[in-house]
């Protein structure tokens, strides 16, 4: 197997981005449907640290996480974690991923 081979291209990480699009879509239609029957704990899950997140904290344009997993060599999932971290300007994540060990700049703390 080539290194370019494992390594997704442009277009598969549009892809996984527009399913992930849809994923939240489905679920932002359901949280509008439940009319006040949120679950405990989702506005949390969806937007961060006490539930207290505003959409002007993620970034539309997902350059820095396609150049993430160019550069550093990261999952999609993990390059979104990194390009949020960098919008919010934090560079230590507390994590058991050592994927994170890729980015120098950045320090993980282990879990």
């Amino acid at each position: 197997m080539s290194i370019s081979s494992s390594v997704p291209d442009v277009q598969q990480v549009i892809e996984r981005i527009d399913a992930i699009t849809r994923e939240l879509q489905a679920l932002r239609r359901q949280v509008m449907q439940s009319k006040g029957a949120v679950k405990p704990g989702l506005p949390a899950r969806l937007f961060g640290a006490l539930g207290r997140g505003t959409w002007d904290e993620y970034d539309p344009n997902l350059d820095s996480m396609s150049e993430a997993i160019v550069q550093f060599k990261l999952r999609p999932r993990d390059a979104l974690h990194y390009a949020a971290m960098q919008r919010a300007g934090c560079l230590d994540v507390a994590s058991s991923d050592m994927h994170f060990d890729r980015i120098p700049h950045l320090r993980r703390h282990s879990l």
